[in-house]
């Protein structure tokens, strides 16, 4: 994981900073959220600075804002709900739960691949294409096909476009 020193917008193998830094200037990062300013991972620590700031004002026994009790009441009911903490408290070093199974993203990304050749290849077949997506896959051809035709709709859009990419 790469890490960004806020301050200097440099990018280095380990933070410059830390993310359970309580003299962090968390109204100025907040500030800067909701006016669109921050970086791409700065915005990926959003999760990290609200916890850091409800730390930083229990600790000094002060009550923290209203919207930063109600994220953290809100994420809390849905973990009760059965979301998993890992999607309710998303961190910069925790990866979040995949929507699709393994099978699923692999049938995906057949079913991507499929539609990209017949994008790109003028005249190319949907059998041979299914074919060497399969073998590129390392999949049974029937695989491949089941991955396609149960997806293919989604493409449509994509093949009677006008773009080639």
């Amino acid at each position: 994981m790469k890490f960004v020193d806020a301050k200097n917008q440099s990018e280095d193998s380990s933070p410059s900073y830390r993310l359970d830094d309580l003299e962090f200037d968390f109204e100025g990062y907040f500030d800067r959220f909701r006016s669109g300013s921050l970086t791409e991972i700065e915005r990926e620590e959003f999760c990290a600075r609200i916890l850091g700031m409800f730390c930083r004002d229990i600790f000094a026994q002060r009550k923290p804002p209203d919207w930063v009790l109600n994220f953290i009441a809100s994420e809390f009911s849905n973990v009760l709900y059965g979301k998993p903490w890992v999607d309710a408290f998303p961190l910069p070093w925790t990866e979040q739960t995949n929507v699709l199974t393994r099978a699923e993203e692999l049938a995906m990304q057949i079913a991507c691949d499929v539609a990209k050749i017949l994008k790109a290849e003028e005249g190319a077949k949907v059998t041979t294409t299914i074919s060497r997506v399969a073998s590129n896959h390392n999949v049974s051809y029937e695989t491949a096909r089941a991955a396609w035709y149960s997806r293919r709709n989604a493409f449509e859009w994509f093949l009677n476009s006008d773009s080639k990419n």
